[in-house]
């Protein structure tokens, strides 16, 4: 019995011992950004895409020297005008975090890995917060800066007269206060679309920073001769549209966060792998009672993650359902942080360097 003990024992301080880093419980508490928008009157009744909004340039999560810091979440609540009493998810039409420089600047300054998007995060009615799984995050120099953009919806008259502002919250590690490896996430985002010569396409916001598109992109692309839109009328009634989205990801890997952006009256939102014929991930959206608001949307949160492949084909597809008498605006996108393998973590000494010589640091 002793000796069947002591191989008892062996074996579970083997197992424990075994373990990575990244399957225990991070105990390291996340540092907090908040941000307050201006005050927002609320005068009108205003479709999604056309409210009131705001642009925040160079903003900064800290004024430290730069060091690597992994970004791990995002939240944003309506709040009143004193920012004491919370508001209505409803007047939220979406809240945007992402870096302000450009593309290249970012991926320089890491020096490695994925840089698909200046996009972090989109938040809108029915999810206000993203919390990646532990262990993951997104990489970036603690002198970078970002922008903020920021939008309101209406679409009550009761709520006509009201003064709100968005209450942002980011969520963020500095490596330093770290005892385990964290795993680099990477956006690679795809929406539905359709040519801007179909009669449902809706002319897009002038706005260029809007969440349709990547901050500081276009409101409509070109694939190849034909020009697409992510914005679309949906008439009263049942609509499912399609997408191929072709071979988005980069590499084989796996998907440990995925959330969506759909407007009023959408159903589902989800990602079929058509080279298998599986579905990999299906959202459903929840209206309010009234079918008017989305209540919640599903997402997706796992340590595990869900594979996806380099030469595999995806498709996306949408499924609305307009309760109304009239036309309502849509678009619906997929947000997927897939596990960056290529990210190699820099020392702070290149990330200092490189952060000064590409995103002007002080």
């Amino acid at each position: 019995m002793a000796m069947m003990s002591a191989s008892l024992l062996l074996l579970i301080f083997s197992a424990l011992t075994s373990q990575s880093p990244i399957s225990s419980s991070p105990s390291v508490e996340a540092l907090v950004h908040e941000h307050l928008s201006g005050v927002t009157k609320v005068e009108d009744l205003y479709p999604s895409m056309f409210g009131p909004a705001e642009t925040v340039l160079d903003m900064k999560l800290t004024e430290k020297a730069p060091e690597l810091i992994w970004v791990t979440g995002y939240k944003a609540d309506m709040v009143d005008a004193a920012a004491s009493n919370p508001q209505p998810d409803e007047l939220m039409c979406h809240n945007t975090l992402s870096f302000h420089s450009p593309i290249r600047a970012h991926h320089s300054v890491l020096g490695s890995g994925l840089t698909r998007t200046r996009r972090l995060f989109t938040l809108s009615q029915g999810q206000s917060s993203v919390k990646f799984p532990p262990g993951f995050g997104i990489p970036a120099s603690s002198g970078e800066s970002f922008m903020l953009q920021s939008q309101v919806l209406n679409l009550r008259p009761d709520f006509i007269g009201r003064e709100v502002r968005h209450r942002v919250k980011t969520e963020y590690v500095p490596d330093s206060d770290l005892h385990y490896e964290m795993k680099a996430l990477s956006l690679i985002s795809f929406g539905i679309n359709l040519q801007v010569t179909d009669p449902q396409a809706e002319e897009p916001p002038a706005d260029v920073l809007s969440c349709a598109t990547d901050a500081g992109g276009q409101p409509t692309y070109k694939a190849g001769n034909v020009e697409l839109t992510s914005h679309w009328v949906v008439r009263p009634g049942e609509e499912i549209r399609k997408t191929d989205v072709g071979s988005p990801f980069p590499a084989d890997t796996t998907v440990h966060y995925i959330s969506v952006h759909v407007h009023p009256y959408a159903k589902s939102l989800e990602l079929v792998d058509t080279t298998t014929g599986e579905s990999v991930y299906k959202a459903n959206c929840r209206a309010t009672e009234d079918g008017k608001a989305l209540k919640s949307l599903d997402f997706y949160s796992g340590v595990e993650g869900l594979k996806v492949y380099r030469n595999h084909r995806y498709e996306l597809i949408s499924h609305y359902e307009n309760t109304s008498e009239n036309d309502q605006t849509a678009m619906a996108f997929m947000f997927c942080y897939v596990w960056d393998k290529s990210f190699e973590k820099p020392t702070n000494a290149e990330l200092s360097e490189r952060t000064y010589q590409f995103c002007g640091g002080e």
